[in-house]
């Protein structure tokens, strides 16, 4: 019977680096697809569908933050493990990556409140580069949307209106007035040592011995 193929480093790293690209493309064009959205809507709806466009910006706005957010750590977490494993001059044995990543939540989950404080502890300050610096202008294009439903909000909130839009409005300020806790939280200072604090992570991941089968268990198969 033929052997599986099996995914050997070279596939990985080109599997692994096509899903960094995808990520950044994601991070660009959505929030593009999104203005030109609202611009449409705004020039399409009716005045009473209108009145429903800042809280649909204020929440699809907010909801691709936290997308782009997820997706850009998540990017960090491969590229960090590319810089350690699958470059050429690495020094840490190659595990496949889905093995790697369940012993990267292991740590983490092992760890609990005390990881953070490890991580930091294993940063030097003057060594963190400057990453992730397309995320600046992106995270300040989500901040003008969120502000400019914000904006409509209140202007459509001075005008009489029924109670159902000025219900709307009101969400749609409500949400801005939270972003403001996510938007503070994922600041670009903050996601700047993304990579730099997965490195640490790695390295505390990968330094742990691969357990190995005992003599018992390899008998008992």
């Amino acid at each position: 019977m033929d052997e599986k193929p099996r995914v050997d480093p070279a596939h990985e790293y080109e599997a692994l680096r096509h899903e960094t690209l995808e990520s950044k493309r994601y991070v660009f064009e959505r929030p593009l697809a999104i203005a030109a959205l609202a611009g449409v809507g705004f020039q399409v709806l009716s005045q009473p569908q209108r009145a429903t466009l800042p809280t649909a910006i204020a929440l699809i706005t907010l909801f691709n933050l936290w997308f782009m957010v997820n997706r850009l750590r998540s990017a960090s977490r491969i590229v960090a493990y590319i810089q350690l494993v699958l470059e050429p001059d690495s020094l840490y044995p190659w595990l496949g990556w889905e093995t790697s990543l369940r012993r990267y939540r292991i740590w983490l989950m092992s760890k609990g409140k005390r990881a953070h404080k490890s991580v930091d502890e294993g940063i030097k300050p003057t060594e963190v580069p400057d990453a992730l610096q397309f995320y600046r202008p992106i995270y300040y294009f989500h901040g003008a949307l969120m502000a400019s439903s914000v904006s409509m909000a209140f202007a459509q909130l001075m005008r009489k209106s029924p109670l159902w839009t000025e219900a709307l409005n009101l969400v749609a300020v409500g949400l801005g007035l939270w972003s403001l806790f996510y938007f503070w939280r994922w600041r670009p200072s903050r996601l700047q040592t993304s990579i730099e604090r997965n490195l640490v992570i790695w390295r505390a991941v990968l330094e742990i011995p691969t357990a190995r089968p005992t003599s018992a268990s390899t008998a008992a198969h």
